[in-house]
């Protein structure tokens, strides 16, 4: 019989139906979770996860740390970002609470991850749900980089009516209301007046 099929009949055909163990057959285990990210394994034995928009984030298993640095500059939403990262690893309960502080590096967060005494690898459990966070914020940062995408076409290859061909508008040396230069001429009458005034 092929591995995996059932076969039963009379009272336990139900059971097999809805999937129960038979006899003293064992239940089978729960499918292991399983989630994508761009993930690599540092020449140190650390977890660098590079899927995030704005922060990279290190997971130290030697010290039971994690890390998130900001991709390119700090700035408010790289704040914001850390910020949700550790509520969220607080809410799930895999973080140690008073451990997130700043870190030595600059504009980066860390936090201190406990060891399980629920089963299971603390340092798999700690990937897997910064793995969920990430899920769920990707389709708020596709929208943005989606809208950065839109704006710098609109600038670089504006449509009409927000386009001007060239040759529309004619050559003139001086257009518009507002001077170039306003403070350079305010600094030659400036010179001009004394000159006269030393002549004088």
């Amino acid at each position: 019989m092929a591995e995996g099929i059932q076969i039963a009949v009379g009272p336990d055909a139900e059971k097999v139906r809805r999937g129960e163990p038979v006899g003293d057959q064992k239940p089978p285990p729960p499918p292991a979770p399983k989630l994508e990210m761009d993930l690599r394994k540092t020449m140190g034995g650390d977890y660098a996860i590079n899927d995030h928009y704005d922060l990279d984030i290190v997971v130290i298993p030697g010290s039971k740390k994690i890390l998130a640095m900001p991709k390119n500059e700090m700035s408010d939403e790289v704040y914001g970002a850390q910020d949700r990262l550790f509520n969220f690893l607080r809410k799930k309960g895999v973080i140690v609470e008073d451990s997130v502080h700043s870190g030595n590096v600059y504009g980066s967060m860390q936090g201190k991850y406990p060891d399980t005494k629920v089963g299971g690898d603390a340092d798999q459990i700690i990937l897997f749900t910064i793995g969920k966070l990430l899920k769920e914020e990707e389709p708020y940062y596709a929208q943005d980089v989606a809208l950065e995408a839109e704006l710098t076409q609109r600038i670089t290859e504006p449509q009409e009516p927000d386009q001007t061909e060239l040759g529309d508008v004619p050559q003139a040396a001086e257009k518009g209301s507002v001077d170039v230069y306003p403070a350079m001429k305010s600094y030659y009458r400036v010179y001009e007046n004394r000159k006269r005034g030393d002549n004088d």
